[in-house]
């Protein structure tokens, strides 16, 4: 478990109680900004016992590629077991995540920079737990395969579409406020992720931004 001591730092001469973050919070696919406040966030594995020890000293919990049904099954029950040991209520600690985001027109263009991402990211060992949860581990090992024989342009195809549809929001501006809208109840805000792992080049990110904000801002009117 890594500890910071906020989730995102002030740019140079912001003052960092007015710094924030985007977030999607309420009932329907809202997407605005939340206020930071000082504190201590347990930037975490996912595992059980890391994730209930973040319950147990934490103010907040962030972690990557968490599904749905994995923070409701996985991560919310054990930051409340953590907390109930330590005597505390888990209201009070803020959990979010970081969701991989990718939108366009070009629903093409839009996978295509998903796929990348999401196959950068469950090439790494701290996403083994959630992996595992979606029973996935077979989709991760070819990922893996196609790295180790083919370097970083594997990405462009080596995630399945099953991984892409379990870790990311991607598609069309309807087709990713649809499936937005999977997250609500389930966390107060999350943390939209713009695709950026090469083969993707620095314009295209920066288009993804724009779609991203274009699209939610278009849908939030």
């Amino acid at each position: 478990m890594h500890y910071v001591r906020r989730l995102h730092g002030p740019v140079a001469g912001q003052d960092r109680s007015t710094a924030r973050v985007p977030k999607s919070c309420g009932t329907s696919p809202k997407v605005g900004y939340k206020r930071l406040t000082e504190g201590t966030v347990a930037s975490v594995d996912l595992q059980r016992r890391t994730v209930r020890l973040a319950g147990e000293v934490a103010d907040g919990v962030f972690g990557f590629l968490p599904t749905p049904t994995f923070i409701q099954q996985h991560v919310l029950p054990h930051v409340a077991a953590g907390a109930a040991k330590a005597g505390r209520d888990p209201s009070d600690i803020e959990v979010t995540a970081l969701v991989i985001c990718s939108v366009s027109r070009d629903r093409d263009e839009a996978l295509r920079r998903a796929r990348i991402n999401v196959g950068n990211y469950v090439a790494y060992p701290v996403s083994s737990t959630v992996i595992e949860f979606m029973g996935l581990q077979e989709d991760r090992d070819y990922v893996l395969k196609r790295l180790l024989g083919e370097g970083s342009a594997a990405l462009a195809t080596a995630a399945s579409d099953e991984l892409v549809r379990a870790f990311s929001i991607a598609g069309t501006p309807d087709e990713a406020a649809e499936q937005l809208a999977a997250y609500d109840g389930v966390l107060p805000h999350i943390v939209l992720h713009t695709p950026y792992v090469p083969p993707i080049d620095q314009a295209s990110s920066e288009d993804a931004f724009r779609s991203m904000v274009h699209a939610f801002a278009r849908a939030n009117a």
